[in-house]
């Protein structure tokens, strides 16, 4: 068994406002990738950099989220600097980075169903967890710093290829409360949040 890890140098580009600090910041990737280089030493480790943008796989987003949304958050980083809420920020590279956490998250997908002894692992910034179809999810009061929700829309273009039932495995400290309300009706997926 054999574990592809994706990321892209873009996934540093989302960053909070200048001269900020915030807990979700490319630093988090940083130490992420230094981690996975220090352990590198098996050579059951892929690290794949070489995700490209492909207009063919941006439509799925519009299977996780509404357009009003979609379009919200593109006026967003059409100014530059903003924050959705008091946790989740948007800045000018905000929005290409999060399409291609998107890409990587769906070519995840076609990894892990094209090579049965690989597992795919997509080390992504912004995350996603927290939000829903139209941003904040199930009355919290914060998108807990996410923007789209890579897993969900990772999910939909896996169900489009074929593959059902899908099973989402939510290992996070907190619920994955976005992915959660995305696929309550959806009796082709099982979602399941360990979480405190």
């Amino acid at each position: 068994m054999s574990i592809h890890i994706l990321y892209h140098n873009i996934f540093y580009l989302h960053e909070p406002p200048p001269g900020s600090y915030h807990p979700e910041n490319p630093h988090r990737l940083a130490i992420a990738v230094n981690t996975i280089k220090n352990i590198y030493i098996s050579q059951k480790i892929v690290v794949d950099t070489k995700i490209h943008y492909d207009l063919n796989r941006i439509h799925y987003i519009l299977k996780a989220h509404e357009k009003n949304y979609i379009d919200f958050i593109n006026s967003l980083c059409n100014t530059g600097y903003s924050y959705i809420d008091s946790d989740t920020y948007v800045s000018k590279n905000t929005c290409k980075v999060a399409e291609m956490a998107l890409i990587a998250s769906m070519r995840s997908i076609d990894i892990a169903l094209s090579h049965h002894e690989t597992l795919a692992f997509a080390l992504v910034r912004p995350p996603g967890h927290h939000v829903g179809r139209y941003g904040r999810a199930m009355g919290a009061p914060t998108q807990g710093f996410c923007i789209f929700n890579n897993i969900a829309t990772a999910t939909f273009y896996g169900i489009d290829r074929g593959y059902t039932p899908f099973i989402i495995m939510d290992i996070d400290v907190h619920h994955g409360n976005g992915t959660q309300e995305i696929f309550w009706y959806d009796p082709r997926v099982i979602h399941i949040d360990v979480h405190q």
